[in-house]
């Protein structure tokens, strides 16, 4: 219903995030083999140091990127694909750039608790941002591509946090911001 313009703008802008996410998501495949090696040899408290060492990493370096997209990425799609898409992008891709931040922290989690053998968590706590973005999308589906991006960052933020409160008040016992 929104046009094939509508849509191929949405496509480049989340190809331009997701991009980055993959490039953090690096991090997240470096640390399923470290922590579950650090975990072995040294215990859960090391194991704990060392998924906030990622988890640090992967937060400023996202922010060093998405911050930036967020602020220009509606103009930097516009001098690159159309200038109309600059009006057009200003409404959703802020909230595609929060919610590629928020699933490129929850891939630092996502691999601290596969490394720590908790894939049950994994996939239950993916499962619940899955509904939540649902539900959101489904409340704004009259916005039309801001309910898509609705839709990711919510997804993210609340896999992101059903994750990092499982790890951290379940697994780590202790609780941190």
């Amino acid at each position: 219903p929104m046009g094939s313009a509508a849509l191929n703008v949405y496509g480049i802008g989340t190809s331009l995030t997701l991009q980055v996410v993959a490039a953090l998501g690096l991090v997240s495949t470096l640390v399923v083999p470290a922590i579950s090696k650090v975990h072995a040899e040294h215990g859960l408290e090391r194991a704990g140091r060392a998924h906030g060492l990622a988890l640090r990493a992967t937060f400023w370096v996202g922010a060093a990127f998405f911050v930036p997209l967020a602020a220009g990425g509606p103009s930097l799609l516009g001098y690159w694909v159309d200038p109309a898409f600059e009006t057009s992008a200003q409404a959703w891709y802020m909230w595609v750039c929060v919610g590629s931040f928020w699933a490129a922290l929850a891939g630092s989690v996502h691999g601290t608790l596969l490394g720590l053998g908790r894939p049950r968590i994994v996939a239950l706590t993916s499962l619940l941002g899955i509904a939540a973005g649902l539900l959101v999308a489904w409340a704004l589906r009259k916005q039309g591509l801001l309910a898509v991006a609705a839709f990711g960052a919510t997804a993210s933020g609340i896999s992101l946090l059903a994750k990092a409160a499982w790890l951290h008040g379940r697994v780590l016992q202790r609780i941190k911001f």
